[in-house]
């Protein structure tokens, strides 16, 4: 029974730590809008200008009016990883490469982590992309590989 007891208690533990890691969704797009948010505010986003608006652009009420009345998100740029936003103009989203084992199954922790590449453009940015998330680019034969670090130096 005791042991029952403690092994609880770990999971119970564990848990609440893993809960606690994953960040509030509200608080990343206000952070994006450039607010600041207040969760003691019935969890609203005060902006720049100092109005107070509803950064999950709910239907207004106690937080608010939507932000997006107000603000836009910017877009996530090159190797940023795209939370509530999308990747800027010409960069796609793609599987980060940390989270890929060496037969390239896909691993990653608790969510989808993303991240804004160029994925596409025949060139291996080996930063962010690599044989898995963007095979277009980097599994290339060598005479690919020449002619695209030529391309890059010249470009």
């Amino acid at each position: 029974m005791k042991k029952i007891f403690i092994s609880f208690a770990i999971s119970f533990i564990l848990g609440a730590i893993l809960v606690s890691a994953i960040p509030n969704p509200a608080w990343t797009r206000c952070r994006l809008y450039g607010g600041q948010y207040n969760d003691a505010y019935n969890n609203s986003c005060t902006l720049e200008s100092g109005i107070k608006c509803d950064p999950m652009d709910g239907e207004g009420g106690e937080r608010g009016e939507p932000c997006s009345q107000y603000a836009e998100l910017p877009c996530a740029e090159l190797g940023i990883a795209p939370t509530e936003n999308t990747c800027c103009e010409g960069l796609v989203a793609i599987k980060q490469k940390e989270y890929f084992d060496s037969k390239c199954n896909w691993n990653p922790p608790t969510g989808y982590l993303s991240i804004c590449s160029n994925c596409g453009d025949e060139i291996c940015d080996s930063e962010i992309e690599n044989e898995c998330n963007c095979p277009e680019d980097c599994k290339l034969n060598f005479l690919q590989k020449i002619i695209n670090w030529f391309k890059r130096l010249f470009s």
